[in-house]
């Protein structure tokens, strides 16, 4: 079973809370300019030390493991400051997720670091308003070969392929994200050697980004309040994974409906007026193609519909019906669809064995 564990932490305090001195020396970003005279607009003050008001739209200070920053709150006269970190950038190989002990360990070097530089709080009082849950799968394939897969799990229609430089599959709100991405192909982008890069790892993570959130699945708000809520990680995890992705599905009809349902996937990306009579189209060419391969359909839809292709009008209209059938050979390519749908039901049931840990 994967070790599971917290990446990202982000936290908040207000500025009242937090013991600022003159050594501190952020990087102060400006408001915006007015539109015609290119002047300053008026900005609100930031943070006060040594009686000097720094004012701007935010104050940050950042290192290459955690950011800090300040700025005025808009519900009040007061400041808010932000604090984030990833806990596995404080590892030689920003793989293997922490233990409990190791991500306070981390949290109380980012204090000491602060305090040197003039920034002084107590982690009791700042609130979690993130926290990501994750763990490291080794899988038996290359990650972008579960595409398929991903096309088939019960939030198809919620799951996208994004690019943030990593081969990734992402759904989710600004309360929660859930994110599957290749870890190898990360950590080679952030420039690790090679020998430290994995080969087939799938790091699977849920994001909780509210503090409501986060409190009433954890019971916890803050880092002191992690221990206790710590033991309860995987069962939250598995919670909105199996909600939200992997839903328990009838046994009887999971095997056949996750072919079709991966073909209705592929149907739904290129319809997106989502007409009825587009997606049955759809659908049909794509059923038609997987079946029987694109030389058949082609035969098929010559032969069966009495269309003459030694007429000038009937060749037109069987060279349309062949450049829709290329297309879908070309799409259900790119999924990586076999037409007996065995290699998308077993790429989904590793997926989800691995990720649920099951």
């Amino acid at each position: 079973m994967a070790t599971l564990g917290l990446d990202k932490l982000s936290f908040l305090l207000p500025l009242d809370q937090v013991k600022i001195t003159p050594d501190f020396a952020p990087v102060i970003e400006r408001g915006p300019l007015d539109g015609q005279t290119l002047e300053p607009l008026p900005e609100r003050v930031i943070y006060t030390v040594g009686g000097v008001a720094r004012c701007g739209r935010v104050a940050h200070f950042n290192s290459k493991d955690f950011q800090f920053a300040i700025s005025p709150d808009r519900k009040s006269d007061n400041s808010i400051c932000k604090l984030q970190f990833s806990a596995g950038a404080f590892r030689e190989s920003n793989l293997e997720v922490l233990s409990l002990e190791e991500t306070c360990d981390v949290a109380r070097r980012v204090q000491r670091t602060l305090k040197q530089n003039g920034v002084t709080f107590d982690f009791k009082l700042a609130k979690l308003f993130r926290l990501d849950i994750a763990q490291n799968c080794s899988m038996s394939h290359p990650i972008a070969s579960y595409s398929s897969a991903f096309a088939s799990v019960t939030a198809r229609k919620r799951v996208r392929k994004t690019d943030h430089g990593v081969t990734g599959f992402y759904i989710g709100n600004k309360s929660m994200e859930i994110g599957f991405y290749d870890k190898g192909e990360q950590m080679q982008i952030l420039g690790y050697a090679p020998e430290l890069c994995p080969v087939n790892s799938l790091r699977p993570e849920v994001r909780l980004q509210k503090t409501r959130l986060i409190r009433t699945s954890l019971a916890c708000s803050s880092l002191s309040e992690l221990p206790e809520a710590w033991p309860r990680l995987r069962a939250v995890y598995n919670h909105f994974l199996e909600r939200d992705v992997f839903k328990p599905r009838n046994d009887k009809n999971a095997a056949p409906s996750l072919e079709f349902e991966q073909v209705a996937a592929i149907a739904n990306e290129n319809s997106p007026c989502r007409a009825w009579s587009g997606f049955l189209r759809e659908i049909g060419l794509l059923t038609l193609e997987q079946h029987l391969g694109l030389g058949a359909a082609k035969h098929f839809a010559a032969s069966e519909f009495g269309i003459d292709g030694s007429t000038e009008s009937g060749a037109k209209q069987l060279a349309r019906i062949y450049a829709q059938l290329d297309d879908a050979d070309f799409r259900l390519q790119m999924h990586g669809t076999t037409r007996n749908g065995h290699k998308v039901k077993e790429l989904y049931k590793e997926l989800r064995e691995r990720v649920l840990a099951v």
